[in-house]
């Protein structure tokens, strides 16, 4: 199977399969996850968000000049570091086709590679948007249907 990073060097219809999965491996850092990635914001910036039609991230993603993601291996470690004992969250669910080539993949915390958006985020990619309440041990509570992630209790 030919792994070549251009169409041209590549023959044939397999050649070409093999071109789309490696250009898709290298936009995700070699990942290969290409599932939903996710962001954390208070409830009040996303609904100002829903009003405009993008998001343009939280002063901390201003000041670094793209919007943070995380996978959702890495969403919970995210929550502890950044969020801690923050209520009044939200969990951005976010399908990052939509994103195109605005969002990277790079190294970032412990040499993980992390998706961040140059751009705004446009509504229409988000895919879901959950409240992460604050559990009584003071950790953020995942919503159900995420595997992984613990239920909201009843």
């Amino acid at each position: 199977m030919c792994l070549q990073s251009s169409v041209r060097e590549c023959s044939g219809r397999r050649g070409f399969q093999a071109t789309l999965l490696f250009r898709k491996a290298f936009r995700y850092g070699g990942a290969m996850n290409g599932g939903t990635i996710y962001h954390i914001c208070k409830r009040a910036e996303w609904q100002a968000a829903t009003d405009e039609g993008v998001y343009r991230g939280s002063s901390q993603d201003a000041a670094d000049g793209f919007i943070h993601f995380s996978s959702r291996e890495q969403v919970r470690a995210s929550a502890a570091k950044h969020r801690a004992g923050q209520d009044g969250l939200v969990l951005l669910s976010v399908d990052p086709d939509l994103l195109g080539e605005e969002l990277k993949w790079e190294a970032s915390r412990g040499g993980m590679l992390f998706p961040h958006l140059y751009g705004p985020l446009p509504c229409e990619a988000v895919v879901r948007v959950d409240g992460l309440p604050l559990g009584d041990d003071g950790l953020h509570v995942f919503p159900g249907g995420f595997p992984g992630f613990e239920e909201v209790p009843s």
